[in-house]
């Protein structure tokens, strides 16, 4: 059967609780409803729902899996003289070094890979994280050191040769990368789920099928990282990760090129506010009732009906302890290599 609605639960919570009201209806009568219960209960059912979320986050339902993509990525700085967005596949080129490179895309192989920390475009003030690829230049340029610190930047089309603006930006360091740009529902990676697929090519389905292999990153504290990596520029396919002071993920070795980076996470609780929305991450359907007794808990707790509590509350309890006998997490991982 289909996943009940917003609507179709906060009908059911009122049916449950024995109201004397009307169901909710639709359009503004969902939106703005009348009936101050009404309301209440659209309450009590989005709050059971974001709590549910919240309290039982282990549970496998609740963890969702990311794919994306990541490659090495320079730090610039825009030139106010600039006003210029560069779309992916448009090439970078040292003004001194002459060193090369073009605007990675992200998995969707369309979208630029450029994180956006602070500033605009259009005000030439953008100071920016940029993806990089060598995909259709001779393998010239240096992913290590792409640019000479603080060199001048000139913004070509991806022709390589059709000046966009030769004083783009400026070259500011290594970039870094942000989990919570990429996936925006993320609450908490699963730090023992990450593994690296290497790819052939920028399209998101081009695995490298010749050396192809589905590596475990091992998840390393920042004082254990730098101690083991020195925090070198060796250039590689990853193999250890950390989170950085700043909160950004560094990777040893550096990427040498594109991979794709999988791992699980919790995702940040669903908050309902429409009547069509249904349950994300979708729970099966003899669970949906553990909301709907939540709900008529909290209708009880409210106005102070003892037997209707008890009542909601036992039967809460039994599709909640039947949800934990079986959607517990199955998700098994490899061994570490540091034991």
């Amino acid at each position: 059967m289909a996943q009940q609605t917003y609507r179709q639960l906060v009908n059911k919570a009122l049916l449950e609780a024995g109201v004397t009201l009307d169901d909710i209806g639709t359009g503004s009568s969902f939106t703005s409803p009348d009936d101050k219960m009404h309301s209440r209960f659209k309450t009590w059912v989005a709050d059971s729902w974001k709590e549910v979320q919240m309290m039982y986050s282990e549970l496998e339902f609740t963890i969702k899996q990311a794919s994306i993509k990541f490659q090495p990525r320079i730090h610039i700085e825009q030139n106010v003289t600039s006003n210029d967005t560069p779309a992916a596949g448009a090439v970078l080129i040292g003004a001194t070094s002459g060193t090369k490179f073009a605007v990675g895309r992200k998995i969707d192989n369309t979208t630029a890979d450029i994180d956006l920390r602070s500033g605009a475009w259009a005000s030439g003030t953008a100071k920016a994280f940029i993806g990089l690829t060598t995909e259709g230049f001779a393998a010239s340029s240096e992913y290590g050191v792409p640019f000479m610190l603080n060199e001048q930047i000139g913004l070509y089309q991806s022709d390589g040769t059709t000046l966009t603006e030769a004083a783009f930006a400026r070259y500011k360091g290594t970039g870094g990368f942000d989990l919570a740009v990429e996936v925006t529902d993320l609450l908490e990676p699963r730090m023992d789920t990450f593994f690296v697929h290497p790819m052939a090519g920028d399209a998101d389905t081009d695995f490298n099928s010749t050396d192809y292999t589905r590596a475990r990153l091992d998840y390393l504290k920042w004082e254990q990282f730098k101690l083991i990596t020195g925090l070198e520029q060796t250039l590689g396919q990853p193999y250890v990760f950390s989170v950085n002071p700043r909160g950004f993920y560094e990777f040893y070795p550096k990427p040498d090129g594109p991979y794709i980076l999988n791992f699980h996470y919790e995702s940040e609780p669903q908050v309902l506010a429409t009547e069509t929305e249904v349950l994300s991450p979708a729970l099966k359907e003899q669970y949906e009732d553990i909301i709907v007794w939540q709900a008529v808990m909290f209708y009880a707790d409210f106005d102070r009906k003892g037997d209707v509590y008890m009542r909601a509350k036992k039967r809460r309890d039994y599709y909640l302890n039947l949800l934990l006998r079986k959607e517990m997490p199955m998700v098994t991982h490899a061994p570490s290599r540091f034991g």
